[in-house]
């Protein structure tokens, strides 16, 4: 009894009396409350929507109804249409208007939104039928089995497919059948011992330099390139290299930075025969960007290459040298290194620091020298240990080496931990070693002395003033 012991609050609304059971009815504040279903009136939401005529209930302050009179008397809104009455009229929403004249049955029509939903749906274009699709599987039909078995063909050996851009070239994968099951773990202990370290790589160090010696078959370049092209020759090719190491020298690059520089021009020029010698510099220059891009942390900036050339060349020019040495070799510039292969070769027990160093100036005069760039990345890299580890001999031991033949010399210096490593016997590094021995010698007596120079620094264990005083012996086995 407790609830209704607050007196009921009532508002005034109208000027009419309320009924009791409007008062039991009563909707809360600002609610509007739907009248009952009038026949042949569309209840709407007003004027918006179809904007056709609507039957509306007003509410009062209080939140309370009407009376019964004005539920008797529905008030319909008329649409301001410009249209005469009877014709459909297309509003923005795509419902159609329809004139009050022609007023849907009662209790078929569906009121408001749901009405308009269903009269969208029921479009002529939507009514249309659509062909039937069968989902029935068809029957499969029955194998008929031969009553003769043929007779087995005669095994073909099965052809290797060809893929279309790999080439590979002849015995680019070592033949290490020489050696036994001892001798090859052996030497594979050397990689289990950094094993630790991640950055050596060492459970995928074999399939890597598997795939560069690969690749380095495909990026070939042939021996008389330079001969081909029109305006350049080898003397020109010389000194725009020999400027470009002194360049990557000057602007502290790393390593890897000038050997993929050489190579990008190389490559270039390959294709790019008619260049003329005004923009050799230029190539060079936009090589070097390019290979300092792909190497680099920091690689220099467009205008630190135009001033390098004392602002001979423009900023387009750079860029659009740099578009057009792009396109040529399609965005392909990850040509294996001779340096990569040499880190790989001086994991032997005997080679020293100063044998590696002395193995990369070998390297960088083959880069000045067209005579060299032919030869494969490893094949350099190993003729420059070989000949590395021949120069830095002891005087002692090279004295006792002295009276025999020198490519017996190479030959013992050539030890079969250099042999499985390199991949290659002695017979083609010895070739290698008498192409690159006349290159170290026309090196030193040359006027490009960019490498030189470079080399002769302590942090270069002065590799080149140490090479300077024992020329003899290279000349020994260019005889």
């Amino acid at each position: 009894m407790a609830e209704f012991t607050k007196p009921l609050r009532l508002t005034r609304c109208t000027a009419q009396t309320i009924d009791l059971e409007d008062v039991e009815n009563a909707l809360p504040k600002n609610v509007v409350r739907k009248a009952a279903r009038v026949p042949h009136v569309r209840s709407t939401l007003g004027a918006i929507g179809n904007k056709t005529t609507a039957q509306l209930v007003t509410v009062g302050k209080g939140g309370l109804a009407v009376s019964k009179q004005n539920k008797e008397k529905a008030v319909l809104v008329k649409p301001k249409l410009n249209v005469p009455i009877g014709k459909p009229v297309e509003q923005k929403t795509g419902v159609t208007v329809r004139d009050k004249q022609a007023p849907p049955t009662a209790g078929t029509t569906k009121p408001g939104v749901i009405r308009r939903v269903a009269n969208t749906v029921s479009a002529p274009n939507a009514q249309q039928a659509k062909p039937k699709v069968s989902l029935a599987a068809p029957k499969p039909q029955i194998a008929v089995k031969p009553t003769i078995k043929p007779k087995p063909a005669a095994p073909v050996a099965a052809k290797s497919k060809e893929q279309p851009g790999k080439v590979e070239a002849p015995g680019s994968q070592p033949d290490l059948s020489c050696f036994s099951q001892e001798e090859i773990a052996k030497f594979e202990s050397l990689d289990i011992a950094d094993f630790d370290d991640a950055q050596h790589v060492a459970t995928y160090v074999k399939d890597i330099f598997s795939y560069m010696r690969n690749l380095e078959a495909v990026y070939c370049i042939p021996e008389a390139y330079v001969r081909q092209c029109k305006f350049m020759t080898n003397l020109m090719r010389a000194k725009v290299v020999d400027w470009l190491i002194g360049v990557h020298h000057q602007l502290k690059l790393m390593p890897e930075t000038i050997y993929l520089t050489v190579s990008i021009f190389d490559r270039y020029m390959l294709t790019a025969l008619a260049t003329p010698k005004s923009l050799l510099q230029l190539v060079g220059v936009t090589s070097l960007l390019i290979a300092s891009k792909y190497e680099e942390i920091w690689c220099p900036t467009i205008a630190d290459c135009v001033y390098v050339t004392n602002n001979t060349y423009t900023r387009k020019q750079v860029v659009k040298m740099e578009s057009m040495i792009l396109g040529a070799l399609a965005f392909n510039i990850g040509r294996p290194l001779p340096l990569l292969f040499l880190r790989r070769f001086t994991k032997v027990p005997d080679a020293t620091l100063e044998d590696h160093c002395t193995a990369k100036y070998f390297m960088e005069l083959q880069l000045v020298r067209h005579e060299m760039c032919h030869v494969r990345p490893s094949l350099q890299a190993a003729a420059a240990m070989c000949l590395s580890l021949f120069v830095n001999l002891d005087q002692d031991v090279y004295d006792e080496f002295k009276k025999a033949d020198p490519s017996d010399t190479l030959k013992h210096l050539w030890s079969p931990t250099l042999h499985y490593f390199s991949g290659f016997s002695f017979a083609e590094v010895e070739e290698a070693v008498k192409q690159l021995a006349p290159v170290v010698l026309k090196g030193h007596s040359s006027d490009l002395h960019n490498v030189r120079k470079k080399y002769s620094s302590k942090n270069m264990f002065e590799a080149s003033n140490i090479v300077e005083g024992r020329l003899n012996r290279i000349e020994s086995i260019r005889e």
